[in-house]
This record gives structure tokens, C-alpha cells and sequence, in this order.
């Protein structure tokens, strides 16, 4: 099977193009050929280029397919004029979503105003007294205007694919509420590799991590406010980077926490393991409904337990309860209480992180991924294009 991969950026910016990048490897030995269309104008990296069997400047789509010969496209992060060029090649093209561009004006998924998740469908009575279609750019004139007809526009080229993966039941069901066909949506859960090295067993006394971009959406300024809040003498590794890391700088000065919270910065994956290893628990603290969060079953395929917020498709995989704790978004008190527990009973959080490794083991592995892909690969070229 020849897979042609279609992506915007050729480099390891995000977490989509971390998952192009590794999923693409996993192909290999499995009679799978795959190359990569990218943005000619936006830099590229060798380790994202490096895992395909072929990777070329997207030009002229038609012409490339054409040429290319493949089998399927698999489209991921594409821009809203690509998506319309990909409805009318003549094969199959599957998309998988990989955020709320789809869903939300500001792309978020949590209202401008108060900062509270939003589980309401794209209108003009949700979206624009939220301010949802005013994005900030980095650049003059610092901003842009998204309408209700651009996303609408951006959803009618999409449901003319040949089928859409999603993450998660929850981003299955926010298609299906914007009017995509339910019998082409495919729910196919993220997957985490088991580790390799072996864990000791030795956690680091009162030690939470956080692994993610360094926003509000993510919920960063919940979890610095409720690390004042705590008990316990709880200790904070922050482990990414982002748009909001200054102002957490500044927050953790205001709320006199320094001494509590550690900036690490981007960590290579390698790297990244030894810090979940030796954690006494991982915190998942968004106030966007996250599409599926991966970052909860990398720790919990390393035993470690994971406190996160009860929206998106979290609930998918963390097991209040069993794997971790559950709280509500937007709330530092429930948050901080939750951390005071796990820290504060180390048997229990070892109980969770078993259980979490086991579920890890059967539910998130990486062929239970790339199998479920293969056959909605193949069911796609059975039926072929859309007419």
C-alpha cells in the first residue's frame, strides 16, 4: 500500500507532526510506502523528513497524485484551500483531526469571556458574543477576523472525504453535531510505546509534573494557582514551552511559588521518560476540551497515576478512581486537593499506576493504532473515491 501523507509543516512543531512523524515509521516493514506533501514556503526538519520513504513540496496537488500513484491520502493539519483541492482528487482521502479547527471560531474550544469550556456547536449566537472570531497573529496587524462561513465553508470540504479519524468518542460526536456523516467517522485512539528501560520503582517525594505546551488553554494558570493552595509541600516540574511561559514566569512570582516550580523547557523523549519515571503523579489541568491527551497515557504506560480535568476525550482513558483522579476545569481548590491526596498516600498512587500501566498494555500500544488504520485504509479502497 502507497500512502501519501499530506501535512502543512515538514518540521516537528507539534504534536501532529510528532505523531505523522512516528506513525509514519511504524509503517515501515509492514509492505507500507510512504511520502510526505508539505508546505514548500515554512521550514522542514531531517527528523520528521527522514521517516518517509519520499517527501516532496506540495506544488500541484492534482498533478503530484497523479503522479505519486498512491493508494490513499492521509491528510492531517491542512489549510482550509488545501482541504477543497484534496475533496476532488479522484483517491480516497482520509483525514484525521487533529484539534478544534473544525468546531470553535478561536480554535480553542473555551470562550474568550471568563475562560469556561465550551461544548456548544459553531453559530453565530454562540460564537460571536464570545469574540471567538477575533484571532490574535504575531505579526501587524496583530489580528484577524474568522467567520462563522469560513469554518462552515472549511466543514463542507471535509465531509466530502472518504473518511475522518478522530481521537476520541468525544471529537466523533462534535463532527456528527456539525452535520458530518457518523458512518464515516472512525474513532481511533492515540497510542503511547511501552517503555523500554525498567522502572525502579523509586519516586521523587511530593514530585508532580506537568508535560505540555505552556498555555492558558491548557490550563497552566489553574494548576500554578493550586500548587499555592496545597498542604502538602508539593514540588512542580514544568516540562514544555509556549506562548504564556512569561506570564507563568511572572504568575509564579506573584503567587511567591519559586522556590516550588521548576521551568525545564522542551525535553527530548528520551529524556522525558526518566521525568515521568520518577513522578509522583502527572497533572492534566486544560480548560480546552482536549481531543484525546497523550501526554496522560505516556504516563500512565510508566505507572505513574494522572489527576486531569473531566473534559474532551480524557475520560477516554483515565479512570477516576482507578488510574487517577478527575477534576473540574477552572477550579485550583478541587485541583489542589486532589494533588494533596495522591502526594499524600504513596500506596495508593502505586495502586493507580499499576493500574494505568495495565490499561496502557491493552487498550494504547502502538500496533493497536497503525492496525486499526491499516483497515480503514483498506475499507476506503474497497469503496473507493466519493462520487
Amino acid at each position: 500500500m502507497h500512502i501519501a501523507w499530506m501535512n502543512t509543516h515538514g518540521s516537528l512543531v507539534g504534536g501532529a507532526e510528532h505523531y505523522v512523524t512516528m506513525t509514519a515509521r511504524l509503517f515501515r516493514g509492514r509492505t507500507v510506502r510512504s511520502t510526505l506533501l508539505y508546505d514548500p514556503n515554512l521550514p522542514t526538519s531531517s527528523p520528521m523528513l527522514d521517516a518517509f520513504d519520499g517527501a516532496f513540496p506540495l506544488v500541484d496537488i492534482h498533478t503530484q497524485i497523479r503522479d505519486l500513484k498512491p493508494d490513499v491520502v492521509f491528510a492531517h493539519q491542512i489549510r482550509p484551500a488545501s482541504a477543497q483541492r484534496l475533496a476532488r482528487l479522484p483517491v480516497p482521502v482520509v483525514n484525521f483531526l487533529h484539534d478544534h479547527f473544525l468546531f470553535c471560531l478561536r480554535e480553542t474550544k473555551y470562550t474568550t469571556i471568563g475562560m469556561q469550556t465550551c461544548n456548544r456547536t459553531v453559530s453565530a449566537s454562540a460564537c460571536y458574543p464570545c469574540l471567538g472570531f477575533v484571532q490574535r497573529l504575531p505579526k501587524f496587524p496583530g489580528f484577524r477576523l474568522r467567520t462563522i462561513s469560513d469554518v462552515i465553508s472549511a466543514q463542507e470540504a471535509h465531509k466530502q472525504f472518504s473518511a475522518i479519524v478522530v481521537a476520541s468518542q468525544y471529537m466523533a460526536e462534535e463532527a456528527v453535531a456539525h452535520g458530518f456523516d457518523g458512518a464515516r467517522i472512525h474513532v481511533v485512539p492515540l497510542y503511547a510505546e511501552a517503555p523500554t528501560a525498567k522502572d525502579s520503582g523509586r519516586r521523587d517525594t511530593a514530585k508532580v509534573l506537568y508535560v505540555g505546551g505552556v498555555l492558558r488553554s491548557k490550563g497552566v494558570d489553574v494548576l500554578l494557582r493550586s500548587l499555592r493552595q496545597t498542604v502538602l509541600p508539593v514540588r512542580l516540574d514544568i516540562i514544555g514551552d509556549g506562548a504564556w511561559l512569561t506570564g507563568a514566569r511572572r504568575f509564579v512570582d506573584e503567587l511567591g511559588i519559586q522556590n516550588r516550580v521548576n521551568f525545564l523547557g522542551r525535553k527530548p523523549r528520551h529524556e522525558l521518560h526518566e521525568y515521568y519515571r520518577r513522578a509522583t503523579c502527572l497533572v492534566v489541568p486544560s480548560r480546552w476540551p482536549e481531543p484525546f491527551g497523550l501526554v496522560g497515557v505516556e504516563a500512565m504506560s510508566h505507572g505513574t497515576p494522572v489527576i486531569a480535568t473531566a473534559v474532551g476525550g480524557i475520560l477516554e482513558w483515565l479512570v477516576p478512581g482507578q488510574t487517577g483522579l478527575a477534576v473540574p476545569p477552572n477550579d485550583p481548590t478541587a485541583l489542589a486537593a486532589a494533588i494533596d491526596h495522591l502526594v499524600g498516600n504513596p500506596a495508593l498512587a502505586r495502586v493507580m499506576g499499576a493500574y494505568g500501566r495495565a490499561r496502557h498494555l491493552e487498550r494504547f500500544l502502538p500496533e493497536h493504532h497503525v492496525e486499526r488504520l491499516l483497515g480503514i485504509f483498506t475499507s476506503c479502497l474497497q469503496q473507493g473515491a466519493p462520487s
